[in-house]
């Protein structure tokens, strides 16, 4: 049987559709030789504008360097003639934004175990010289110990500690006031902003900013104006006022958030500490050829990729936050693939084995009766 008709990829066989966007699709899959489950996202080059293309390898290149256990991570990298494979951790739980919208508001002691997580990743990234950009709750997965992984580094951006960035970008709910007023901002500041507005939202399940208009949301977020629910406890107020404040140059760091006594609470004697990558050989994760099954002939880089054969996927948003999801307030869209995979489709051995049984069977018949 050809590798074609075997629906893989590289060393992954492809089981079933996830997610769909404009861009591409995300299916689940699985490593021939060990089982392991990844999100495989298949992006189609022809719907790609030409500067998509060097932010992807951009994108690509960031991820592969960061080794991070609360950080999606991105095995491998496959470039075909029409198509780029991107084969990633699988976080089955998907993302915050799902979760709170089906659970609403976490307890604090949940929300506290998710936010160590992403502050650890996050300072991890800022030390590695990697600032995020688009954190938001759609960009944070949970994995079926409901840890917590970020993902879609699509903004992400290598920088200078001190060098202001003039690159003004990420989601409405969750820029920082100097980005709302489009200033030169400092990119790690921006960051600890969003992880506030991600806070917030764990522990109050709304957001913090909002408006009636986009207009409207700017300038309340250039206001810095927000409340805090009652319910949420005293320590955590004042972290979020640490966080949420407007003046970046005043906000706290995410050193000093890694010693705040909320962030602390019930891991006395385990405060939390700048992540260290362990030695090459410790590596949980390390680096592999191939996929890790160099044994197996790999695909011909020109030969097509077919699409599962699964006419009735099951779209489950698990895994994979980097299609665009709509806000909590619109139906979803339509997930039919406007661009179907081209290329011949396999064909169903049960379907050939049938005819075949049933063309033997009237050859006897005529054989008996004549």
């Amino acid at each position: 049987m050809s590798q074609c008709s075997e629906q893989r990829v590289s060393c992954y066989k492809l089981e079933r559709t996830i997610d769909r966007g404009g861009f591409g699709i995300v299916h689940l899959a699985s490593h021939i030789v060990t089982g392991q489950k990844v999100a495989v996202k298949v992006l189609k080059k022809d719907v790609l504008d030409p500067e998509s293309l060097p932010k992807l390898y951009s994108e690509a290149q960031i991820m592969q360097k960061l080794k991070h256990p609360h950080i999606v991570q991105l095995f491998e990298m496959i470039e075909r003639t029409t198509r780029i494979c991107l084969i990633m951790e699988y976080a089955p739980l998907g993302n915050l934004h799902y979760y709170i919208l089906e659970h609403g508001k976490m307890q604090e002691l949940q929300a506290r175990s998710v936010f160590r997580q992403l502050v650890s990743a996050v300072q991890y990234c800022h030390q590695r010289g990697v600032i995020h950009r688009d954190l938001k709750l759609e960009n944070v997965l949970l994995d079926s110990q409901m840890n917590s992984k970020l993902t879609d580094f699509g903004l992400a951006e290598e920088f200078t500690p001190g060098t202001p960035l003039s690159t003004f970008c990420g989601s409405p709910n969750y820029i920082a006031p100097e980005i709302a007023i489009e200033l030169p901002y400092d990119g790690p500041a921006a960051d600890v902003w969003a992880l506030g507005v991600i806070l917030y939202a764990l522990v109050t399940g709304k957001q913090p900013f909002d408006g009636i208009t986009l207009l409207h949301l700017r300038h309340v977020v250039m206001a810095a104006q927000y409340s805090i629910p009652e319910h949420v406890s005293s320590d955590c107020q004042l972290l979020l006022r640490k966080i949420l404040l407007r003046d970046a140059t005043l906000r706290a760091s995410l050193i000093s958030v890694m010693s705040d006594t909320w962030l602390n609470t019930g891991y006395e004697g385990d405060e939390l500490k700048p992540y260290t990558e362990p030695p090459p050989d410790q590596d949980p994760a390390p680096e592999r050829t191939n996929g890790g099954c160099e044994d197996l002939e790999p695909k011909p880089a020109n030969e097509p990729l077919h699409d599962v054969d699964d006419p009735t996927p099951e779209i489950t948003n698990a895994g994979y936050a980097g299609v665009v999801l709509p806000p909590a307030n619109e139906p979803m869209p339509d997930l039919a693939d406007p661009m179907p995979f081209s290329g011949g489709q396999t064909l169903d051995v049960d379907l050939i084995l049938a005819a075949v049984f049933v063309v033997v069977s009237a050859a006897l018949w005529l054989y008996l009766l004549f």
